[in-house]
């Protein structure tokens, strides 16, 4: 996992270090596209891959977060890898600011 929050993240190893970040990543998208499915712009079951595939944290590379100004974008790629069949609507209507700010 790249160090997305030194200098620091040392003293808050496991509050909010870089994994904590990425779950916490995992967890707007995941309530998003929760939230599309309910509204019916999205499919219970297209929601539900999202869910079980941000189960497990990406290794994320960080020449990848470098290049992309944040780690919002590499994860996405990530997720999108895991679920071909629901590509379209993982991230649907947010914008990189959105999740990040909304995780932080």
């Amino acid at each position: 996992m790249p160090d997305l929050l030194v200098p620091g993240s040392h003293r808050a190893d496991g509050v909010l270090d870089d994994a904590a970040l990425v779950r916490a990543l995992l967890r707007v998208e995941v309530a998003w596209v929760r939230a599309l499915a309910e509204q019916g712009a999205a499919a219970t079951a297209q929601a539900d891959a999202i869910a079980a595939a941000a189960e497990a944290l990406p290794d994320l590379d960080p020449r990848e977060v470098e290049d992309a100004g944040n780690p919002v974008l590499p994860l996405l790629r990530a997720v999108r890898a895991r679920v071909p069949e629901a590509a379209e609507v993982v991230h649907a209507g947010l914008t990189s600011q959105d999740v990040l700010d909304t995780a932080l």
